[in-house]
């Protein structure tokens, strides 16, 4: 139940980050003096950049946040063998999803009224290239992506070393209770996917780094400006666009990887198929009897025949 909840949530995170990136590079590619057709006002675009930047910090804290809850999560259900698979409540999950919506949310907000003196003067009408948090805070950021990148990638290193440990528990405890055989049982399916799952996240957040330490390393050398944004312009948005890329993938993974879940997936899929084989009408075929002289046997209209017969026969009888 709780990585199941954590799991609800990473997705809606996901979801929400995706379309926050969509109407943020919509807005920029509107509201640009060299498109053709410029429906947006550079005012109005620049708002709506602060509030693209407040739900893409959010969500990258709840990534975090999520990920570190996943390890966590599967570290306990290792240790605490014969008594976590009793504890059915949904409170704590429910508890833990709300405190890392909560943090993230109030971190992301603490930075943007941090900004505010500089963000008073972006409502004149000129169109900013970006209001991100790396140019206002390049030192916070580096070392945040910098930690993650480690961080990630040692739990991924510390997952596999569980999936391991589960896997020999497993058959060396074949005469052990049975809730304890099903939670090392449930311990390996679910590592299974988190494993690849967490080395995906760890090695897309090392790409994130070194293009956030390339940024780091101009911001730290020049002043920062407009001529600088423009020149770092497509690292940043390289560094976040390695989310955009972990989304499919991290769907695909969960199917490919959790053997419960990939089998409800193929059984949808043959469900769907099933009902359009069945919706779709196929073709008659004429059906040709051959009697003993060779030639064939025509039964046309055989209902109506029978009818008119059986009609004939019951008249004679009156």
């Amino acid at each position: 139940m709780n990585m199941k909840t954590m799991l609800i949530s990473l997705t809606g995170a996901l979801v929400l980050f995706n379309i926050t990136r969509f109407v943020k590079s919509f807005m920029y590619l509107t509201a640009h003096p060299g498109s053709n057709q410029s429906h947006a006002n550079p005012n109005f675009a620049n708002q709506v950049c602060i509030v693209t930047r407040f739900f893409y910090d959010t969500t990258e804290n709840v990534f975090a946040a999520t990920m570190c809850g996943l390890a966590l999560e599967r570290i306990a259900a290792s240790v605490m063998v014969s008594s976590y698979a009793s504890i059915r409540t949904k409170v704590i999950p429910v508890l833990i999803i709300s405190a890392q919506w909560l943090s993230s949310t109030a971190i992301s907000l603490i930075l943007i009224l941090a900004d505010r003196p500089e963000m008073s003067s972006w409502s004149k009408e000129r169109l900013l290239m970006s209001c991100s948090l790396i140019y206002s805070h390049p030192n916070f950021v580096f070392g945040v992506f910098s930690a993650g990148s480690v961080g990630f990638l040692v739990a991924a290193a510390l997952l596999a070393f569980l999936y391991c440990y589960n896997s020999r528990q497993y058959y060396n405890r074949l005469r052990s209770h049975l809730n304890t055989r099903y939670q090392y049982a449930e311990n390996i399916t679910t590592l299974r996917f988190l494993v690849p799952i967490m080395s995906l996240f760890g090695a897309s957040y090392l790409v994130s780094t070194a293009l956030v330490a390339n940024i780091f390393l101009h911001t730290s050398k020049q002043e920062i400006d407009e001529m600088l944004i423009g020149d770092m312009w497509m690292l940043e948005k390289g560094y976040n666009a390695t989310s955009s890329v972990f989304t499919p993938l991290f769907f695909v993974l969960c199917i490919w990887f959790h053997r419960p879940l990939k089998m409800v997936f193929i059984s949808d899929v043959q469900s769907l198929l099933r009902i359009n084989r069945r919706n779709t009408e196929e073709p008659r075929k004429d059906v040709q009897i051959v009697g003993l002289t060779g030639k064939n046997l025509m039964f046309q209209n055989e209902t109506d025949v029978y009818f008119a017969a059986l009609k004939n026969d019951w008249s004679k009888k009156v």
